[in-house]
């Protein structure tokens, strides 16, 4: 089950995930508040988590330092990609990096990311 969340503003997360055809692709688009009220990844993780409910099987997908550590202060592992707005040598707290989507597909079925200790 694949999900979005992000630090920009849920609305316009959302019409940007339309306009792009993308939506069709995800259960559900979590970002951030207008009101300010949910800012940080780790507040639109928790938020997304409250919505969906925690399988205890979860992984961030992310590309930048911020999805790392928001993950990881829920305790969530997190596989880095190299092809997105960080700079790779920030991305070094992931359990993983992957730098092609191969590499990102091969870690998500095996899991073997899942048995790195941070």
């Amino acid at each position: 089950q694949l999900y979005v969340a992000t630090s920009k503003p849920e609305v316009l997360a959302k019409e940007i995930m339309d306009r792009f055809d993308l939506s069709r692709y995800f259960i559900r688009i979590a970002g951030a508040s207008l009101d300010h009220s949910r800012e940080s990844k780790t507040d639109v993780l928790l938020y997304l988590l409250q919505q969906t409910g925690s399988s205890g099987r979860e992984v961030m997908v992310g590309d930048t330092l911020s999805d790392i550590r928001g993950a990881h202060a829920i305790d969530i592992p997190c596989i880095a990609v190299s092809w997105g707005y960080g700079a790779e040598e920030t991305l070094g707290e992931a359990e993983r990096i992957a730098r092609t989507m191969e590499e990102l597909k091969n870690l998500l079925e095996t899991r073997a990311w899942a048995r790195v200790s941070r």
